[in-house]
């Protein structure tokens, strides 16, 4: 588990949505790894206002506003993120 724990501390990690799941998982993951980028292909979030009241105060979370994570980084890696217009 510690070895885990060490390997995502040099990471950027992904987290996809902005319900409750997707805002819980990136302050999790904020305490976790270097750096936590947020995608959501709205302009704001639909999680309960106190986690989206946390999230700013997270230096290491950056929020991407009006995109989607496209089939490429699905299939191979961090290859496109869209502008919310993607083929799904």
């Amino acid at each position: 588990m510690l070895d885990t724990v060490m390997a995502l501390a040099a990471q950027t990690t992904l987290s996809a949505g902005g319900g409750n799941t997707a805002v819980q998982e990136a302050l999790y993951l904020s305490n976790l790894a270097s750096k936590v980028t947020v995608v959501h292909r709205r302009d704001r979030f639909r999680a309960e206002p106190i986690l989206q009241d946390r999230l700013p105060a997270k230096p290491n979370v950056e929020v991407i506003w009006n995109h989607v994570i496209g089939r490429g980084y699905r299939r191979a890696g961090a290859e496109e993120v869209g502008d919310g217009h993607s083929d799904p």
